[in-house]
């Protein structure tokens, strides 16, 4: 049997809907089979290339239900299928191994209406123009209608995986280039406003689904810490929720008026700084804070901390400073905007020479 005719078809019936491939196997005299393997679910890591052509990196762990048929024939029929879907799984295995047979493959064409091997093309190169092959690969995986500029950032808000990636790669970038504003537009504000819980901006909530899973630890500050929020971290993040920051690995923070006193947090350990609280502080406005400026790697020379702060936040800051490789981390953001600022950045009035901080 050709072998790229089987993968398309293999592709097809991981597509085609649970309730088709039941319909058409029912009319059918069915030989007898045995479950060899599964079905059974479980992770897999999807890969890719970069520009689909150069070096491979791992995309992120997917869900898949996978099953092996044998028929009485000793023909072996396989079937990955992508969520948990056992049912369908058996279904899409035990098509693949009677399509091995000439007795049924003609029947299975006809009842689900796939490509057959009958089908080809007439010059190499060239795809007919209309014909069966379209029409039912149309049938099972209907293509999506045209999308609009403004309708692709609705669709990206459902792409948990791009997304994720995007927000962490820009995280990473606010906090080695630190106390400098950052692009940051997670997703439309209508979308927000209908899908995330009161006082959860969408900036705080594209951070939490980035940065948190089910092994860390988070702190919600007074107003975020409803029954809604709390529902929304375990139910799309998943992470363990605690009473006090001291126990966070991660901290939201509605606003600054929210904000505690940093050396309530994790500050890290000697052995395992790292571990210290990292603060997600949303409602942050952009401004000068009494002429502060910021010096550090990943700035060059020295530039001015563009962040309105609590008066005392700058005090709060040196010390964190001072107690380096310990202190924790934040990062500010605002309407549209994200801003790094690791321990290792010092913070200064602008009167102040910037060596003190070196």
């Amino acid at each position: 049997m050709n072998m790229s005719l089987r993968q398309e078809r293999m592709r097809l019936l991981a597509l085609a809907p649970e309730t088709s491939l039941d319909e058409a196997l029912s009319g059918i005299s069915l030989p007898g089979y045995r479950i060899v393997r599964g079905p059974e679910t479980g992770l897999v890591m999807a890969r890719g290339r970069v520009g689909n052509v150069g070096d491979v990196f791992n995309v992120g762990e997917v869900l898949v239900t996978r099953c092996v048929v044998q028929l009485e024939e000793k023909t072996l029929g396989h079937a990955w299928i992508m969520g948990e879907a056992p049912r369908h799984a058996e279904l899409a295995a035990l098509c693949d191994a009677l399509w091995q047979q000439e007795s049924y493959a003609a029947l299975l064409d006809e009842k689900l209406r796939l490509p057959g091997t009958g089908h080809r093309r007439k010059k190499k190169g060239c795809r007919p123009r209309c014909g069966r092959y379209e029409s039912q690969l149309f049938h099972l995986c209907p293509r999506r209608r045209p999308v609009s500029d403004q309708q692709c950032s609705r669709l990206s808000w459902a792409d948990p995986v791009g997304q994720a990636q995007q927000v962490f790669r820009l995280a990473l970038t606010a906090l080695s280039r630190p106390a400098q504003a950052h692009v940051f537009v997670p997703c439309p504000a209508d979308i927000a406003a209908d899908e995330l819980p009161a006082g959860l901006s969408p900036e705080l909530a594209a951070l939490a689904l980035s940065l948190c899973d089910n092994e860390t630890t988070v702190w919600l500050a007074p107003g975020l810490d409803t029954e809604d929020v709390r529902a929304w971290f375990r139910f799309h993040c998943g992470t363990v929720l605690v009473a006090e920051p001291a126990q966070a690995s991660f901290a939201f923070v509605p606003g600054t008026e929210a904000l505690p006193d940093l050396r309530c947090f994790h500050q890290g350990e000697a052995e395992y700084p790292d571990r210290s609280t990292t603060i997600c502080l949303g409602g942050v406005e952009e401004g000068e804070t009494a002429g502060i400026t910021a010096s550090g790697p990943g700035i060059v020379g020295s530039c001015t901390f563009a962040c309105r702060m609590p008066e005392d936040f700058l005090a709060q800051w040196q010390s964190n400073h001072e107690q380096f490789p310990l202190g924790v981390d934040m990062l500010l953001c605002g309407p549209g905007r994200l801003t790094g600022l690791p321990r290792t950045t010092c913070l200064t009035p602008a009167a102040d020479e910037v060596s003190k901080c070196m």
